[in-house]
């Protein structure tokens, strides 16, 4: 149970084991232990909107998961990247665009260090549903700014007809991203198989 990679090692050496319980995956909300504005456990192999941490790269490399590499780092923060989970999102309630916005330096390489609010802002049919990060630091999900947490925010966007939607992000003394979304009034099609 947990995290401490040296139990990974037990379990793989001792052929009686047949594996762990690991605690936890992903992070999530609640059980703070009294720790306000912290609101949720940060253990996980991966934060709260799928970021793989560390210990999850350290993981997969122990038990023989398919491998993901870290992104390259930066050091001073020029721009920010906007970048949509799929680009074509629906008026279906169920439907929904992760934009990613990335704080990285003058070459793409994300600021791991940045903590830089995030305005961002739609023009055409669509709306923001909630912002969000991966930090277990107290803030809300409604509005349009969210702060960075290791260089990553998002918005989470809804279409309310069809069309481009045009969607932008902005932190202060960085150049700001786009990205452009195709709003749809098809129905949503949960994803099986491969996906976008």
């Amino acid at each position: 149970m947990g995290t401490d990679t040296s139990s990974w090692t037990t379990v793989k050496n001792n052929p009686g084991l047949l594996g762990e319980f690991l605690w936890t995956g992903a992070d999530y909300l609640g059980e703070a232990d009294g720790l306000w504005p912290t609101v949720g456990s940060s253990s996980g192999l991966m934060d709260a909107v799928g970021t793989v941490r560390p210990i999850g790269y350290a993981w997969q490399s122990a038990w023989g998961a398919p491998h993901t590499s870290p992104p390259p780092t930066g050091t001073t923060a020029s721009r920010v990247v906007l970048k949509p989970d799929h680009g074509t999102v629906s008026t279906d309630t169920d439907d929904i665009s992760y934009a990613q916005a990335a704080v990285t330096d003058s070459s793409g390489r994300v600021v791991t260090g940045s903590s830089a609010p995030v305005t961002f802002s739609i023009s055409g049919p669509g709306v923001i549903v909630a912002v969000d990060s991966g930090s277990q630091t107290q803030e809300s999900y409604r509005g349009s700014v969210r702060k960075a947490y290791h260089g990553f925010a998002y918005a989470l966007v809804r279409a309310t007809g069809p069309g481009t939607i045009t969607v932008t992000a902005r932190a202060d003394g960085l150049t700001l991203g786009t990205t452009t979304l195709t709003g749809t009034t098809a129905p949503f099609v949960p994803c099986s198989g491969t996906c976008d």
